[in-house]
């Protein structure tokens, strides 16, 4: 299955009642959330999700303004809801909360009954009707459409996410992997990558170049009182402010990771098991901030998917596997720190750069057996 993301534009009427479908879904994942957990306290078993859905009917009844929305999205909720017990009993996820009105983010889903126009660049959705959308991708004949979701951001703009299955198109078998056809790239914040051929991309930095713009824009909202038309107004353009970075990382990673999926160059790719994680908690609030703006974990995931349409492998090596402290001859320089971009070897007499070196190092682990192909984990 396939996701494509579209910007949709719903008049006044449409806004209102996307809302009411966010207010209504939310209520509902809560109800049902509420009774599980009410359940098994009193009885200490596991009261099932289709349980529940026999009880939409009842609570529309009881309810005249959940008649306003459509009934399939209630339903959704419920299978959502099922899902998130099913990721948290495999220790996958956290134990569901319950959903805020306050969360800028908030979504529903349309399992069936909405159909896409290429013709007209309109999508056309249950009690909504008919939704200008603005996109190149066209949907053909060979898309069978399963389902939308429809979110808005903290910037109250509105998106439809529309799930298909493509029989046009299989994936191609991956290719073989040979150390010749292979890459391997190091990130990094002062260089975002470094490949083993000598490939250099550099770092844009998206979030500094906006940093002062969004901190004298924070500033004033500090200064409004909470709540205030003016409060609310200003929080918007805080929160477009932050769209504006996103959307510039998004589009960058994209390109990056399209033109490395792309070069006939490369079958295989070999990159580094980041723990992004553990590196924003332990690093400096400056560096963190830079780590974070790199958009790593979003890279990898984009240049899997990528690679697998192509045929191609993405190699993964151990995040405790040495890279640049690893001399080509086998020596092992513990006393090399982050600061230091060169060292040269004491045993061979070879003047690294220690990206290129951390490149070459993760495209020889990668190559000898160490790893297997995967995708996005």
């Amino acid at each position: 299955m396939r996701a494509i993301k579209l910007r949709i534009y719903p008049n006044q009427t449409q806004r209102e009642l996307i809302e009411k479908h966010f207010g209504c879904c939310r209520w509902m994942y809560n109800y049902a959330l509420e009774r599980k957990i009410k359940h098994y306290n009193e009885t200490g078993k596991t009261l099932h999700i289709y349980e529940i859905g026999k009880d939409v009917k009842t609570l529309r009844i009881e309810n005249e303004w959940l008649k306003e929305i459509n009934c399939q999205s209630l339903h959704q909720v419920l299978k959502n809801l099922d899902s998130a017990f099913s990721h948290f009993f495999r220790k996958t996820a956290k134990f569901p909360r319950f959903r805020s009105k306050k969360n800028t983010k908030q979504s529903f889903g349309v399992p069936q009954g909405f159909v896409v126009n290429n013709t007209t660049r309109k999508i056309k959705l249950p009690k909504l009707g008919w939704i200008r959308f603005r996109h190149k991708f066209d949907f053909t004949t060979q898309y069978e459409l399963r389902q939308v979701t429809v979110s808005r951001n903290s910037a109250n703009e509105y998106y439809a996410s529309v799930l298909y299955i493509d029989h046009g198109i299989q994936e191609p078998e991956p290719k073989p992997i040979l150390a010749e056809t292979t890459v391997g790239i190091d990130l990094g914040v002062r260089n975002f990558a470094t490949m083993s051929d000598g490939t250099v991309v550099e770092n844009p930095r998206h979030f500094k170049q906006h940093q002062d713009r969004l901190a004298a824009a924070q500033q004033r909202l500090s200064k409004m009182n909470h709540g205030s038309n003016n409060y609310q107004r200003q929080k918007l353009r805080v929160a477009k402010i932050h769209r504006k970075v996103a959307n510039s990382r998004l589009d960058f990673l994209h390109k990056v990771t399209t033109k490395i999926a792309d070069n006939q160059s490369y079958d295989s790719v070999a990159i580094e098991d980041l723990n992004t994680k553990d590196l924003l908690e332990k690093s400096y609030r400056n560096l963190a901030r830079s780590i974070a703006d790199c958009g790593w974990c979003l890279f990898r995931q984009l240049l899997a998917y990528k690679l697998a349409m192509r045929g191609k492998n993405l190699l993964v090596i151990g995040r405790f596997e040495p890279s640049s402290k690893t001399c080509t001859c086998g020596y092992h320089n513990e006393s090399l720190t982050l600061d230091q971009t060169e060292w040269t070897c004491p045993q061979c007499g070879v003047t690294h750069n220690r990206d290129v070196l951390a490149s070459n190092n993760i495209k020889t682990f990668a190559t000898v057996g160490h790893t297997v192909p995967k995708g996005v984990s």
